[in-house]
């Protein structure tokens, strides 16, 4: 099969540009990316939550489970075994660790070498934002859509963490691409059924909100079993219920491979946790060992964790359930303004959106809405970062709108500009951007808190920033002190 034949099958038509452009453009904007999120990597630490997620990845890599060890929780998946795979891989290159602090839960050695696969999977998000965006409005639109996309702190800042909320976000916009495309195809019917299966089965190893995609998934079946049954609702229903059922055992089979590594005596250990496991994940749990008893009790953590709640700071109040406001609110504050207003633009003239944009719209709602109405867990923007791509998406669809006469290019331009700009002044504090209607990151701490703003990114260059003053230094004094003062944000929220 020739390289166009392979572009004319993902793009759904035949390119009048050349292989080479339509390739290196994407590419291009990936590369860029990669060496933004690289390059600000130098000037934060590990997060919060990386000893934990790193853990895991170790734990699903075979390492010995012994009494104490974590089970892991609602945010931990196999995905992070990766970033283990790629620390081991450059302790071949240089063994000497980054930082000479002791890591009680697990032996990272190179904090930027394990989230490089992190990094490169935010990389993909910009390349599916373009394949997208191309193959349902061309070559102009999807440039604005990846060139925005670059430049959104948001997914720059989480590319860098060692967590599972970049690959949530690249899972989830996979999912969606290929539900689409198979709503979409009009020949080739089984090889995009296949891929279905594979992309829909895999993303569940990224995080336990992807399961959101399987009546995404389902739906699509059954509307493309509609279209060629012509109505024969004996076919419809048979063959309807046999693709679906056929998705689940490959999730099932998906899930058995990634967590097969974990150690048999994790699992007798789990045993100790059967009552919490079955009031939390009965069904799960009754279903062990076709269902992983790993994933069980992180599914079943999640749903505990949003039932128990979660300490939350809001607008001046804190809370242990959150309010519906909350992701709203950090939506609108956390979004660069251009993208804000290239999307209410898109809103504007969504009668004349694309069907399969239109679709991709409306799951993403439907994950915003999710996460608005039901999750009490209100700890950070990144829990929305799988609506932050399609946001771009709809970015594509304005500037095709703003692409049409000497004013309406200058303002889309003059949006281009802005955007860039964002990215780069705010570099390297990328996780802590907050646009100017809530006064910027210098003014967003007195209204959020957490990982919208302190994710314990900046720990070790304060101690080197500590260590070369010539006076004492307080760091987060637990009382009235005088001299030179340091304090988290995290501290200061309620102040």
């Amino acid at each position: 099969m020739k390289i166009s034949d392979v572009t004319k099958l993902v793009l759904g038509k035949k390119s009048p540009y050349s292989n080479c452009m339509i390739i290196g453009i994407p590419v291009s904007f990936c590369i860029i990316f990669f060496v933004l999120a690289s390059l600000s990597y130098q000037h934060v630490s590990p997060v919060g939550d990386t000893m934990l997620h790193y853990r895991v990845g170790e734990m699903i890599l075979g390492r010995e489970w012994v009494s104490g060890d974590p089970f892991g929780w609602d945010g931990t998946m196999p995905i992070t075994s990766l970033n283990v795979l790629s620390d081991r891989a450059y302790l071949l290159i240089d063994s000497t660790p980054d930082y000479p602090e002791v890591f009680p839960l697990a032996t990272l050695n190179r904090p930027y070498a394990a989230s490089v696969p992190t990094i490169l999977m935010g990389s993909l998000i910009i390349f599916l934002i373009w394949l997208l965006t191309y193959r349902y409005m061309g070559l102009i639109p999807s440039v604005f859509s990846t060139l925005f996309a670059v430049f959104e702190p948001s997914l720059l800042g989480n590319s860098r963490w060692i967590t599972t909320d970049i690959p949530a976000a690249l899972g989830f916009l996979s999912g969606l691409v290929v539900i689409v495309f198979y709503v979409d195809s009009k020949c080739h019917q089984m090889r995009w059924f296949l891929l279905l299966l594979v992309v829909i089965s895999l993303v569940q190893l990224t995080k336990v909100t992807n399961l959101l995609l399987l009546p995404f998934a389902a739906l699509a079946i059954i509307h493309k079993e509609i279209t060629i049954s012509n109505c024969q609702y004996a076919a419809l229903l048979f063959f309807s219920s046999a693709k679906i059922l056929t998705l689940i055992l490959s999730i099932i089979l998906s899930l058995q491979i990634g967590y097969s590594g974990v150690d048999s005596k994790m699992y007798e250990a789990l045993e100790s946790e059967a009552v919490f496991l079955n009031e939390y994940a009965p069904l799960l749990w009754g279903l062990r060992p076709v269902i992983p008893q790993m994933y069980t009790y992180s599914v079943a953590t999640a749903i505990a964790h949003n039932d128990q709640g979660h300490a939350t700071y809001f607008m001046g109040a804190h809370s242990s359930h959150g309010s519906f406001f909350y992701f709203p609110a950090l939506l609108l504050y956390k979004t660069p303004i251009p993208i804000l207003v290239l999307c209410f633009i898109a809103f504007y003239n969504i009668r004349e959106m694309p069907k399969s944009i239109l679709l991709v719209f409306i799951a993403s709602i439907i994950y915003f809405l999710y996460f608005s109405l039901f999750v009490a867990v209100q700890i950070g923007h990144r829990h929305l970062l799988p609506v932050v791509p399609v946001m771009c998406v709809l970015v594509g669809f304005a500037s095709a709108k703003l692409f049409k006469n000497t004013y309406t290019i200058r303002l889309l331009m003059g949006l281009v500009l802005w955007q860039i700009m964002i990215g780069l002044f705010s570099y390297p504090h990328y996780s802590s951007y907050f646009n100017p209607l809530i006064g910027g990151p210098y003014n967003a701490w007195k209204y959020f808190s957490d990982s919208n703003i302190d994710y314990d990114q900046d720990r070790n260059q304060v101690k080197e920033w500590i260590a070369k003053q010539n006076e004492h230094v307080h760091l987060n004094p637990d009382r009235p002190v005088k001299g030179l003062i340091v304090i988290r944000a995290l501290l200061l929220t309620g102040l």
